[in-house]
C-alpha cells in the first residue's frame, strides 16, 4: 500500500529526530502530527528543555525541504515544564520607580536538566478575590480554591503550561507573567469544575 504523501512526511520527520538522537528526549504522548489540508502541523514536546534549540532547527530544516515541494509546515517545538519553587518577592515596582498595585513571585521551572526562573506579579484585586473564595464569601466556598498566594501562583503556573499547540507559553522567552483578578476568578472557577 502506497503511503500518502503525509504518512511520508511524518515517516521522514520521526526518522530525523532519531538521526539527531532526539528520540528519547520526545514525549510522544503528547507530540502531534496533523494533516490539515492544505498544510502540516508537527508539536513536538520535550521532556528535556535543554534540546528545544536542537529540535527548532531540525524542524526548520523541514520546514525548507517541504517549501521546496510547494508544501506548508507549522510548528510548534515546546519542553513540558514542572514547577519547583516559589518564592514570594514582595511589592512591584514600575520602571518609573512608582510601586504598582501587585506582589511578585519568582518561581523555579524545570524541564529534565534545564531550569529557567520566571516572574509572576499578582495583582492586589486578585489576591482579595483569593482571600473571598478562601473564606467562602464569593461563588467557590472555600471549596478547591488555593490555601495561599504561593499556591494560587503554582496552580495558575501549572494551568498556563498546560496549554499545547499554538496556544502555548514559552517560559524561555517570555518569562513575565501577571495573574490579575479574571485570571483568578477563571483559575477559581477552572478549579472547581
Amino acid at each position: 500500500m502506497k503511503m500518502t504523501r503525509f504518512e511520508n512526511f511524518e515517516t521522514t520527520v520521526k526518522k530525523d529526530l532519531v538521526a539527531a538522537g532526539l528520540q528519547d528526549f520526545i514525549n510522544w504522548k503528547s507530540s502531534q502530527f496533523l494533516d490539515c489540508g492544505s498544510e502540516f502541523f508537527v508539536e513536538l514536546v520535550l521532556n528535556e528543555g535543554s534540546k528545544i534549540s536542537e529540535a527548532e532547527r531540525l524542524l526548520a530544516r523541514e520546514v525548507e525541504l517541504l517549501g521546496g515541494h510547494n508544501e506548508i509546515l507549522d510548528g510548534v517545538v515546546r519542553a513540558a515544564w514542572e514547577v519547583l519553587e516559589i518564592k514570594p518577592l514582595g511589592q512591584v515596582i514600575s520602571s518609573n520607580g512608582f510601586p504598582r498595585a501587585s506582589k511578585a513571585f519568582i518561581a523555579e521551572l524545570k524541564s529534565g536538566n534545564a531550569t529557567c526562573i520566571v516572574e509572576v506579579d499578582m495583582t492586589y484585586s486578585a489576591i482579595e478575590l483569593l482571600r473571598r473564595e478562601r473564606s467562602g464569601t464569593s461563588h467557590s466556598n472555600g471549596k478547591c480554591v488555593p490555601a495561599n498566594e504561593v499556591g494560587a501562583i503554582r496552580r495558575y503556573l501549572e494551568h498556563q503550561l498546560s496549554y499545547g499547540g499554538t496556544s502555548y507559553w514559552n517560559p524561555l522567552k517570555y518569562s513575565r507573567r501577571e495573574l490579575n483578578e479574571a485570571g483568578m476568578y477563571y483559575l477559581c472557577s477552572w478549579l472547581l469544575n
